[in-house]
């Protein structure tokens, strides 16, 4: 792309068959002119000759979704590309500013690469294959299941008035949301996603219980459910629930991930084939956390957390939340560290 793109492209970390052109590939675009942005994408579709679509994920919290898709087709005896980008920004009127500067870029960029191509050999590029599918409705019926058990558990905490429901519910509240992500076919692996939630389930479920016996649980955990059932304030509460929200994404989101490639998909399909669904369902926990905030009591929550849900749009917000855990950089991170323990 370098030969051609007005923007500068810089490879991250290969997707399918250690390819930049793979489904799951990460790399950092930086854009052209006085105003350069540097943006992280992921390759959601690689379907060569005919189809390739990326997602931006990071690098502009103003923006609500960033999608390309790059299409050719065979036109007599010449190819017809072309290239359709979607954006949507928090701000008005940024829509405009970026479609005057984006579009002659691109338009640019094209140029150049008709040329090229004019003289070039096509490459013969490798087919990248999604698992075959199977009957979701038993897996389906499953993560109903656990939504169901999740619920019971923050319930049974909110009628026992331990504070320990408060987290108890937003895990609750992320498997809502992650089934609903699914249901509106933003997900591209259904069945993973669909698999990882008795996982998370159970990560979730097993601590929780050995914490009740008083029993040897997870250190992390151990810290979170410690900090959580003695939570009587506004401080107090943000910090059990930031803390229960680190020992998910930093011990149980590794193991969840790589067991469920270990089990259901390493004959199938490549670990980092998932990696553009799993960057894309971040939104998951801004969301939850949102909907959890609705129904705590007013006096829960910290003044700076109230300002900031009236002042500022959540996307934005949730970049502010980052000086306090960054939590699409620890999910990355623990992406990675799946990979190593699935190989491992």
């Amino acid at each position: 792309m370098n030969q051609w793109s007005t923007a500068k492209i810089e490879p991250i970390d290969p997707g399918d068959r250690g390819r930049m052109d793979g489904v799951g590939a990460l790399r950092r675009v930086i854009t052209p002119g006085i105003a350069s942005t540097r943006l992280i994408e992921v390759v959601r579709v690689s379907e060569p000759p005919h189809r390739f679509v990326y997602v931006v994920f990071e690098g502009a919290p103003a923006l609500r979704v960033h999608r390309g898709e790059i299409t050719l087709r065979e036109n007599g005896a010449a190819t017809e590309l072309r290239w359709r980008v979607q954006m949507d920004f928090v701000v008005l009127g940024l829509a405009t500013i970026a479609q005057r500067s984006i579009g002659p870029e691109l338009a640019r960029s094209i140029a150049t690469l008709a040329r090229l191509a004019a003289g070039g050999a096509a490459e013969s590029m490798p087919t990248f294959r999604a698992p075959d599918p199977i009957d979701l409705a038993p897996l389906r019926a499953e993560a109903d299941r656990v939504l169901a058990e999740q619920r019971a558990i923050a319930d049974r905490l909110a009628g026992a008035g331990d504070p320990r429901q408060w987290f108890a519910r937003v895990y609750a509240l992320v498997t809502e949301e992650q089934l609903a992500f699914l249901d509106r076919g933003e997900v591209d692996h259904p069945e993973w996603a669909l698999r990882l939630v008795p996982r998370f389930h159970r990560y979730f479920v097993a601590p929780l219980e050995g914490f009740e016996r008083g029993a040897q649980i997870d250190p992390a955990w151990q810290k979170a459910w410690s900090v959580c059932a003695r939570a009587r304030d506004a401080r107090t509460i943000v910090e059990g629930l930031l803390l229960g929200v680190a020992a998910h994404i930093e011990t149980d989101l590794p193991r969840a991930l790589a067991e469920v490639w270990r089990d259901h998909f390493r004959d199938r399909c490549e670990y980092v084939r998932f990696r553009a669904d799993y960057v894309r369902m971040a939104p998951v926990f801004r969301i939850a956390s949102d909907r959890l905030v609705e129904q705590m009591p007013r006096g829960f929550l910290p003044t700076w957390l109230r300002v900031a849900r009236a002042a500022v749009p959540p996307e934005i917000g949730g970049e502010l939340m980052r000086r306090y855990y960054d939590v699409p950089k620890r999910r990355l991170k623990a992406f990675a560290k799946g990979a190593d323990l699935a190989r491992g």
